[in-house]
């Protein structure tokens, strides 16, 4: 496991007073697809600069976030937090999504 490890499956996502669903499925190391809110996504992980972008095309949004993770020999079990923002044409907005780790 890398240092910048983003961990794949489902996440709970909070995006502009809205709860949903946020799946990650990676394609190969840095490029992925999945559902947000139930629509398809697909997206890029930066690992050096642990930045996720990824577009959910439906709604015509483009999402930005950053990995906030536990640090270096914290516990095993943890929880993982993305937080950003979001663009769309009536304005940018912010959303965050966590998801518990248990190895």
């Amino acid at each position: 496991m890398s240092e910048n490890y983003l961990p794949a499956g489902k996440w709970i996502i909070f995006a502009n007073g809205f709860q949903g669903e946020l799946i990650i499925r990676f394609v190969d190391s840095s490029r992925f697809t999945g559902t947000a809110f139930g629509d398809a996504i697909e997206g890029i992980w930066q690992e050096g600069a642990v930045k996720l972008s990824f577009l959910r095309s439906r709604v015509n949004q483009i999402y930005h976030g950053h990995l906030a993770f536990p640090p270096r020999g914290g516990p095993a079990a943890a929880t993982y937090s993305l937080a950003g923002s979001f663009d769309e044409l009536t304005g940018t907005y912010g959303w965050f999504a966590q998801q518990a780790v248990i190895p």
